[in-house]
């Protein structure tokens, strides 16, 4: 009798989670709606607009510097992406 009841709970417990981990997972909000433009947004810049009134630093990685703020940008050309590359910092 116990040996039944145990079972019977084992095969509870595993249709449980597994619905409930299937629920979980079929679950994606941003998918479930059609996605509505916001006519609002601006057009992206480019980077000539972006980039303009900025000091550009060369290099391995092309770097522009706003000279109002500070702020520091870095360019990642589409044959960079993916790449490995060592990055090593010294201060003393």
């Amino acid at each position: 009798m116990k040996a039944n009841q145990l079972s019977l709970f084992f095969v509870f417990i595993f249709y449980g989670t597994t619905v409930a981990l299937g629920y979980g997972l079929n679950q994606n909000p941003g998918h479930t709606k059609a996605v509505e433009k916001d006519s609002t947004k601006k057009p992206t810049e480019s980077l000539d607009q972006k980039t303009k009134g900025m000091t550009m630093f060369g290099g391995l990685f092309t770097f522009y510097q706003d000279t109002t703020d500070g702020s520091l940008f870095m360019l990642i050309e589409k044959t960079q992406v993916g790449e490995e590359f060592i990055y090593f910092v010294q201060s003393v």
